[in-house]
Parts: structure tokens; sequence; C-alpha cells
């Protein structure tokens, strides 16, 4: 449900949600090349597997001329940002919660933008994914 509510916002913006399936960096390459884009951006993910294809992805974009750009997405910190004084991961929740505390500034919420740029790229359907 929550793709399709994301759809739905983008509709109303006139734009739409683009859904592909397949290997990540071909896919991507064909996206950028049918869209024209000059830049991609993703949330980065944490998981030890997935760190060397986003990096690869990354590298190969950025050396074909696209601003390829990962942002945390998930997480109040970074995993490397919040550490002990001897710089190593916490092992105990509660001094890594003072830590985060100290460290926390909410950041300034920006309003949705009232128009997108529409785009005539190929997508499968919300139901194809399933």
């Amino acid at each position: 449900r929550s793709l399709a509510a994301l759809d739905t916002d983008l509709r109303a913006r006139g734009s739409a949600l683009v859904l592909r399936s397949g290997d990540s960096l071909p896919t991507l390459q064909a996206l950028i090349e049918q869209a024209g884009a000059e830049a991609v951006y993703w949330n980065r993910k944490y998981e030890p597997a997935t760190q060397p294809r986003d990096a690869t992805i990354k590298r190969t974009l950025r050396e074909q001329g696209i601003d390829a750009q990962s942002c945390n997405g998930s997480l109040l910190f970074e995993p490397w940002d919040i550490a002990t004084q001897q710089g190593q991961p916490y092992k105990v929740f509660t001094p890594y919660w003072r830590n985060v505390l100290s460290h926390w500034r909410l950041p300034a919420l920006q309003p949705a933008p009232k128009a997108m740029a529409a785009h005539t790229v190929d997508s499968l359907a919300l139901e194809d994914l399933q």
C-alpha cells in the first residue's frame, strides 16, 4: 500500500512512480538513458552484502558522468557517526542513546513540491512485482 500511496501522491503532482525489475546496474543504466537523467540518488543500505554492489554502482555511474549519491534514509545517525570515546561501536544501549540525544538536531521539514516534471519512461505495474 505504501508504494501505491506514493504513486498516487506523485501523480497528483504530475509525475509517477517508476518500477523496474532486474540486476541493479544495467536496470539503472537503461532507466538513466531512457529518462535522460544526470543524477541518481538512493538511500544507503547497511547490510554487508549490499555495500559492494552499491559501491560498484556509484563508481560506474560517476565514471559515466552521472552524479551518483547515496544518503542515510532510515537511521537516526550513520553507524560510524555515533561511537564510544575509543571510536568503537556501542554494546550497551543506554550510553549509546545518551550519545545520540547529545547529537540530535531535528532538521527543518521541507514541504512537498506542488508540481514535478512529467516523464515518459517504461515502468512495471505495481501488481507485476507481486
